[in-house]
């Protein structure tokens, strides 16, 4: 039976997707997509934390979530060090709505600084 099955399912597979041709795509679209997957594929990863230098943290909320990144200075740019997510409660007073998702994202944060000097900016 489930010989059968496979076969009929690779059957339907070929009916409905040969349709589905290779399309030709003009040269600068050739183009534009190269540069686009060789920046996806060389796209900046995390760098290893320094304790000689100094982390900011950034923060910010969405859909009741709150979200940081930490970066530090490398050379002439900053790369991030690490990301953080964390569901947040609701019903927050509007007073509070800030400050428990910087405390959240700070508390995560130590973790990786150590309790070094850390910039904080709400987003």
């Amino acid at each position: 039976m489930i010989c059968f099955y496979q076969g009929n399912r690779k059957r339907w597979l070929k009916r409905n997707l040969e349709h589905l041709k290779r399309k030709s795509w003009t040269k600068e679209g050739e183009q534009n997509f190269k540069k686009f997957k060789d920046k996806l594929l060389n796209a900046p990863v995390v760098a290893l934390p320094d304790s000689e230098k100094e982390f900011e943290l950034y923060v910010y909320v969405k859909q009741s979530h709150a979200k940081g990144i930490l970066v530090q200075e490398h050379g002439k740019t900053r790369w991030p060090v690490a990301y953080f997510s964390k569901p947040l409660a609701r019903g927050w007073p509007h007073c509070l709505q800030n400050c428990a998702p910087t405390n959240l994202m700070v508390t995560e944060a130590q973790k990786l600084t150590m309790g070094e000097y850390l910039i904080c900016s709400m987003l």
